[in-house]
């Protein structure tokens, strides 16, 4: 597969399915799927993608293979390699790509010469309208999608294409590299039978500093005898290149330029009501210097543009043709579209499941990513989306469940926003606190409540507690437990209702301070008792004493 998402990256934005013009991208268990069969691979939703979870299959290796074998491998450069490596210069990022260890570099311009005549031949026969075939996007685009503007489409190769069969016309056993801006060129390559594999300008970037290989350290002149192409068709990557290749405007013609798939797809739609038109048509804005994996320079795609027209005008000093036995012609059969519609009952029964019932309730807002609700309605019936995609009802029940918590909430809830505005305020608080029923909206805490609990936990961002706080107002005691949100600088405290608790323990306590006190008395009754029993006990123990002292003193008298 050409195109995937990492599964981790995946934030379910819905920006790549807003942004892709065919919508092949599936959502299903919250996670962005590219359709393979459905995707034109123009790459504009890796350049969007704000998590970067889209990849382009890598097919350094494979090159790598190709490059230890026996065969003969070489290069088909496409001329906007200026602009993606502009600290070089031509002849020095070519000696880079055979420091990799090819055998050949050519420049892809050379077979875009050829598309160019083919153009001009059909122009001479009479066209009505032609459009250019050297976008694979915009072929794809116009085979799947638009299959009526299938008849404007010129029955031509692509450069790429045409460029492999001059090499293969020389080289019968080479084995052909593409190396361009292009994500699509992948797939053409495979499909055309004779290129052995494509590469992304990114991907030999990336390929070079393994190598630890710098275009800009590499000699000024040719490693290997090296022909570079002269012809204008080295303007094919930038707006209105392929108009310049073809030379002087033919009578009875309109040469207009379209870019970027929405455009193209706009006028495709139209096309029938057109007449003497040549249309230069590109999936991406600004044509192929604008490439999804295009390194651009700083000053981006202007910067690019100028870097091509200038590499252009410096090389281009012939429009000759040279002659060959080979052909250019190709045939682009439409590609069957057919997408399982379904019946009325079953397109309310889906529209039902996210509050869809009324012509009324169809917002279209676009923000799962289809322009409709309908188109929406129709992905999940074909397992290309889920009804959870649906924003607006999303967020609509997200909030009724929330608000039903919160009023149904037997705790007093209250939150207050980063300059203490009450934002949230349930029945239940009010109760507590003893506000007034009608608080107004975004009211100040301070004219109800002392905010000094929130704004020390709006300061510290930390969640605290307090225990039994004693509400006058309403004569309440109260549990309070703080809790700071950075996402939305918000602070809210749940107020947990504890009086009879409170009061149930305030009861007990007096019930143990009544019980100490009554012990305290019969412990004191009880101790007077005791003292006064031992007084007696005392006095008795003495007089005996003294008896019998002078009974004894009385008997040793008598002695």
């Amino acid at each position: 597969m050409v195109l995937q998402f990492k599964k981790a990256n995946c934030k379910n934005c819905y920006k790549c399915l807003r942004e892709c013009p065919v919508k092949s991208i599936r959502v299903i268990d919250h996670q962005a799927q590219i359709m393979e069969d459905k995707c034109i691979l123009c790459g504009h939703c890796t350049k969007i993608c704000p998590q970067d979870a889209k990849t382009v299959r890598n097919d350094v290796d494979v090159v790598r293979e190709l490059l230890t074998g026996d065969r003969k491998v070489i290069v088909s450069l496409a001329p906007s390699y200026v602009a993606a490596f502009p600290d070089s210069q031509p002849e020095q990022f070519i000696n880079a790509l055979y420091e990799l260890g090819f055998d050949e570099v050519q420049e892809t311009a050379t077979g875009a010469k050829y598309v160019s005549r083919e153009y001009n031949r059909l122009l001479e026969s009479g066209v009505d309208n032609l459009i250019t075939s050297a976008c694979p996007s915009v072929v794809r685009l116009i085979r799947q999608y638009h299959p009526a503007a299938l008849r404007y489409l010129a029955k031509v190769d692509s450069p790429m294409v045409a460029h492999a069969k001059l090499i293969r016309e020389r080289e019968p056993d080479a084995a052909i590299v593409f190396v361009g801006p292009c994500i699509s060129k992948k797939r053409e390559a495979e499909e055309s039978g004779i290129i052995d594999a494509a590469l992304t300008f990114e991907e030999v970037s990336d390929w070079l500093s393994v190598c630890h290989v710098n275009p800009s350290k590499e000699p000024l002149e040719y490693l290997r005898p090296t022909v570079p192409c002269d012809h204008p068709a080295l303007n094919y990557p930038v707006n209105r290149g392929i108009i310049k290749s073809m030379g002087a405007y033919r009578d009875g013609y309109d040469y207009i330029c379209v870019d970027g798939v929405d455009k193209c797809r706009e006028v495709l739609d139209n096309m029938d009501s057109l007449h003497g038109f040549f249309i230069e048509m590109s999936a991406c804005e600004n044509a192929c210097v604008n490439g999804p994996c295009m390194t651009c320079p700083p000053g981006g795609f202007i910067k690019s543009t100028e870097l091509v027209r200038r590499y252009a005008k410096n090389r281009a000093g012939s429009d000759r043709v040279e002659p060959t036995d080979e052909t250019f012609l190709a045939d682009y059969a439409a590609i069957p579209n057919l997408t399982p519609m379904p019946s009325e009952s079953e397109l309310k029964s889906i529209l039902a499941q996210v509050g869809k019932h009324r012509k009324e309730d169809l917002l279209n807002c676009g923000a799962c990513g289809y322009a409709t609700c309908i188109e929406n309605a129709i992905a999940v019936y074909n397992g290309n989306a889920e009804s959870g995609m649906c924003v607006p009802y999303m967020r609509e029940r997200a909030e009724r469940i929330a608000a039903k918590i919160i009023d149904n909430s037997p705790n007093g809830i209250l939150a207050v926003d980063e300059n203490m505005r009450i934002v949230e305020l349930n029945a239940r608080a009010k109760e507590l606190l003893g506000f007034p029923d009608l608080v107004p909206a975004e009211a100040q805490l301070s004219d109800y409540l002392n905010p000094t609990e929130y704004i020390l936990a709006m300061e510290n961002g930390t969640a605290t507690s307090f225990r039994g706080i004693y509400l006058d107002k309403t004569d309440r005691y109260v549990d309070l437990m703080l809790a700071h949100i950075p996402q939305t600088k918000m602070v809210f405290g749940i107020y947990t209702d504890v009086t009879d608790m409170t009061r149930q323990k305030e009861r007990m306590t007096e019930a143990r301070k009544q019980t100490v006190a009554t012990a305290d008395e019969v412990i004191e009754k009880q101790m007077r008792i005791v003292q006064e029993i031992a007084s007696l006990l005392g006095e008795t123990a003495a007089e005996t004493q003294v008896a019998l002292s002078k009974l004894k003193h009385s008997v040793e008298e008598e002695e």
